[in-house]
């Protein structure tokens, strides 16, 4: 992918993230406000309405107590007068709706009917002609009740025929002195008159619900409360408003008329019936809230007197209706602020867009043409330049690549030299060793630059002595050019006096002393195992200038015996005078290694070194390997302990094996 792209789509996404956040945290932020405010506004329009209706149902069913007070009083005074009437012998007919009136008198809308049945059987009306009997008039329950109970008794609702209209009857006995019973008389009242419709009920719904139910008696197990009468309350559009519409039921009268509606009421929800019905019982008011008819509802119920309770039922619905209109508000508006904040996300993504393009050409312009540049001057175009067109990093940039480029062109040549340098060292180091008789030679350098301080050499006929030859092993401190300059110039003198006549001390004494002419006060020098092989005379002479002592292993006593000696480094005293140091040739099987300290101090990831005891174990258990097999095995044994650690330090082996036996 092109930078421009990645800054494209990096400004796009620093620039978007932002706003695209804003805009979500702002919906959480004001979509949890509106739930917020609609949860709060539900609970105390909840707690409103169930403070109301509490407070309307105890009203009227104290007004209902104080109407069937009133019908019961009126019903005294009438039977009062009646029974005065009667006891002064006059003709009942003509006098008893004056009795009546009387009765009635404060009472107008209240009453639907009056009415008397004597002992013997007449009855007397008022209004004159209104149906009030459903059978036989002594047979009317109200009559019945009446006589057996010797008082004001209320009986149980029934259906006016004429009216369509639920009746609630109280009635009581009329008595002579003596305390014989004359008749019943009786006032018949509508229960939509008692159950009027107020209008304070549309405050709390327009579909509330009255009922006047019988309390329950204590203990009792019923599937609810019996229903005396229900006021419905439906939408009507009315001259003066909102208006109520009557709509009278009651369950069966003892009669046997059956009329239409609930005869049982009871909440659909176990635990709010379980409270109605004890608080009910205990003649105490209350609000529940509790389905009826499938949907969730406020029940508000009081008594209203002895044997009778209000029941005032709203659909929760109705009661949170001015939630739910702020609620849908809430929802609109936030559904107009989202369209206009998206319509400004695409305004301002269009224009991000834009901007982004132009900031992603701006910089990527330069950074393409350094890329130019770079490439030809990978390809060796060293007078490339770059055009500086800011004093910005990337200007910096510009300016630092034309300026690198003759550094890179004077490192090249370096290179070049490194490389030629190189391939000359390489070229000193032998390329077939001598094959000498009776014994194996393998000899290698590692080097951990282009160039080395290491160096190793085998020279035929020293002395100009047929059957002598020299084995050297050189390590030059430090690595790199300067190690390899020296070592090129020891490798130089060494060759040059081991040609000449004289014996190992007296050749590295020379050396030395030419060498030191050079590095007395640099603080280089090189270490030497000068090796001359006798094959003539069978033995081993050698200088150890300072370099590690030669490993000699026999395989035959499995011991390892080290060729040391004394000696200074090459170079650091100019007039030291070098000994020699002699033993027998090698035997069959004696293998002799002449190494540099790179390879048992090469470390591994721990810092953990080879260590010379490795080596031991590494000869000993490949001894009877030829030489040169015996050499790649300590280099490979190197190479596995180091593992990933890179190599520190130049690595040069030599490695004689003695003739076979047989």
């Amino acid at each position: 992918m092109k930078i421009r792209h990645k800054l494209f789509i990096l400004l796009l996404v620093l620039t978007l993230a932002p706003l695209v956040f804003l805009r979500l945290n702002n919906q959480r932020t004001w979509r949890q406000i509106g739930q917020d405010l609609v949860l709060s506004s539900r609970h105390m329009l909840m707690d409103k309405a169930r403070e109301h209706m509490l407070l309307l149902v105890e009203d009227h069913a104290q007004i209902l107590g104080w109407q069937a007070a009133l019908l019961e009083k009126a019903l005294r005074l009438q039977a009062l007068g009646l029974e005065h009437l009667l006891a002064g012998h006059e003709q009942p007919g003509a006098t008893i709706s004056e009795a009546y009136q009387e009765a009635a008198r404060n009472l107008r809308g209240l009453i639907l009917a009056q009415a008397t049945v004597f002992a013997d059987g007449r009855t007397v009306v008022f209004p004159e002609g209104a149906s009030v009997f459903h059978t036989e008039p002594q047979l009317e329950p109200w009559y019945r009740e009446a006589v057996a109970k010797g008082g004001p008794v209320w009986s149980s609702p029934v259906l006016n025929q004429a009216t369509h209209q639920i009746v609630l009857t109280v009635s009581a006995p009329m008595r002579d002195q003596s305390g014989k019973i004359l008749g019943v008389t009786a006032i018949m009242a509508p229960v939509e008159a008692i159950l009027h419709a107020a209008k304070h009920y549309e405050a709390v719904s327009t579909k509330l619900q009255a009922f006047l139910v019988t309390l329950p008696m204590a203990g009792q197990t019923q599937q609810g409360l019996r229903v005396v009468g229900q006021q419905e309350q439906t939408e009507v559009q009315q001259p003066h408003g909102m208006g109520m519409n009557m709509g009278m039921s009651m369950g069966q009268s003892m009669m046997g008329h059956m009329v239409s509606g609930r005869q049982w009421l009871s909440p659909e929800d176990p635990e709010a019936a379980k409270t109605l019905m004890g608080d009910l019982t205990a003649k105490e008011s209350g609000v529940v809230k509790a389905r009826l008819d499938g949907r969730e509802s406020l029940w508000a119920y009081a008594p209203a007197g002895e044997t009778e309770a209000l029941v005032l039922v709203a659909p929760v619905g109705d009661v949170l209706a001015d939630a739910d209109q702020a609620q849908n508000y809430i929802e609109r508006e936030f559904a107009t602020q989202s369209r206009d904040t998206m319509y400004l996300a695409f305004a301002v993504f269009a224009a991000m867009i834009l901007v982004a393009v132009l900031a992603s050409r701006a910089v990527s312009r330069p950074v393409s043409e350094l890329a130019r540049a770079a490439l030809r001057l990978g390809q060796g175009d060293f007078a490339v330049k770059v055009p500086v067109r800011s004093n910005d990093e990337i200007g910096q940039l510009a300016q630092t690549f034309n300026e690198v480029a003759p550094h890179l062109l004077d490192r090249a040549r370096l290179r070049e030299g490194l490389a030629m340098a190189q391939e000359i060292q390489s070229s000193l180091l032998p390329k077939v060793l001598p094959a000498l008789p009776g014994l194996e030679l393998a000899g290698r350098s590692l080097y951990c630059d282009e160039t080395g301080g290491d160096y190793f050499d085998v020279i035929e006929n020293i002395h100009g002595l047929p059957g002598r030859t020299g084995v050297l092993l050189g390590d030059v401190t430090g690595h790199g050019l300067p190690a390899a300059l020296l070592m090129t110039t020891a490798r130089a003198f060494l060759r040059l006096r081991a040609l000449q006549p004289g014996d190992p001390g007296q050749v590295v004494s020379e050396v030395n002393r030419l060498l030191a002419m050079d590095t007395v006060g640099t603080g280089r020098f090189m270490t030497l195992f000068y090796l001359e092989l006798a094959q003539d005379r069978g033995e081993l002479r050698w200088v150890r200038a300072g370099h590690d002592p030669a490993m000699l292993y026999d395989p035959t006593t499995d011991t390892f015996t080290d060729l040391g000696g004394p000696g200074l480094p090459l170079g650091a005293v100019e007039d030291y005078a070098y000994q020699d140091s002699v033993r027998p040739g090698l035997k069959p099987g004696q293998v002799l290694l002449v190494g540099s300290d790179g390879l048992w101090e090469a470390r591994n990831q721990a810092g953990e070194m080879f260590g010379k005891d490795r080596v031991r174990a590494v000869i000993r258990a490949n001894a009877h390997l030829p030489a040169g097999e015996v050499l790649e095995t300590l280099l490979s044994a190197m190479t596995a302990f180091r593992g990933s650690q890179p190599v520190e330090d130049d690595v040069t082996l030599v490695v004689l094996r003695g003739p076979t036996e047989g």
